[in-house]
């Protein structure tokens, strides 16, 4: 392509700066996996155009009582922090682009610091993993008789996932059985408001507060809108 064949003019070095752009946002997609690991997700929705692309994968949908086809996060195919079914991938999946991908997309984000969002990310949550107040899996056992609460065997199984070893839980995802982390923040998340509500939260609490709210703020930043903003947000309100 010559100089006048280039859209408006452009160089051809231009041309090849832009295309570096889009394939920053690649690798930074690739090397993440946040979106797909329970991190910043509980599910994801799964269309009626969707259900022939996703036969023969690991991916089961199912119905919600909404009547919604979804499947939870962690993702069953994903592998690491890439998906293992990315042509027949969901429509949901297809569509999203999260802060970081966009702004390394459109060039207004260097890709190492979009990079550096990410591991800090996934270092809260490493945090978060590792630092559960004493006696919330005992709560989280005693209310599964509550609707909207886990039952006593997906608290431990959430709790065992996120309790790993710092290496083991590096990439901020636990097994494809388990509860992502958006999930068990969730359900901590209503133990927190009643403790609250009878006066009965503890400094350890309050410190793990603090530091959800940190998370879901940067998750909310840098990544898409999540509910856990607005409900550790309401909780660090009336710390």
């Amino acid at each position: 392509m010559t100089h006048s064949d280039s859209p408006s003019g452009a160089p051809n070095a231009n041309l090849a700066g832009e295309a570096d752009s889009a394939k920053a946002s690649a690798q930074l997609c690739q090397a993440c996996g946040l979106c797909c690991s329970g991190a910043l997700f509980a599910y994801v929705e799964v269309k009626p155009g969707d259900k022939e692309g996703l036969v023969g994968t690991p991916v089961c949908p199912y119905r919600t009582a909404q009547k919604k086809r979804v499947f939870d996060l962690p993702c069953p195919a994903l592998e690491g922090t890439r998906c293992g079914i990315y042509a027949s991938r969901p429509q949901t999946c297809r569509t999203y682009l999260c802060g970081l991908t966009r702004g390394v997309l459109n060039g207004t984000l260097a890709f190492d610091d979009a990079g550096a969002q990410v591991a800090a990310l996934k270092e809260r949550g490493a945090w978060l993993a590792a630092n559960i107040p004493p006696g919330m899996a005992a709560l989280l056992e005693r209310g599964a008789a509550t609707p909207g609460t886990l039952a006593p065997t997906a608290a431990r199984q959430t709790l065992a996932a996120w309790q790993e070893p710092p290496a083991a839980a590096e990439n901020l995802h636990a097994s494809a059985t388990s509860p992502g982390i958006a999930v068990l923040l969730t359900r901590l998340h209503s133990l927190f408001e009643k403790k609250q509500a009878a006066g009965a939260l503890i400094e350890a609490d309050e410190a793990y507060i603090t530091a959800a709210f940190g998370y879901a703020k940067a998750a909310d930043r840098h990544f898409g809108k999540t509910p856990l903003l607005r409900l550790y947000g309401e909780l660090a309100q009336r710390l």
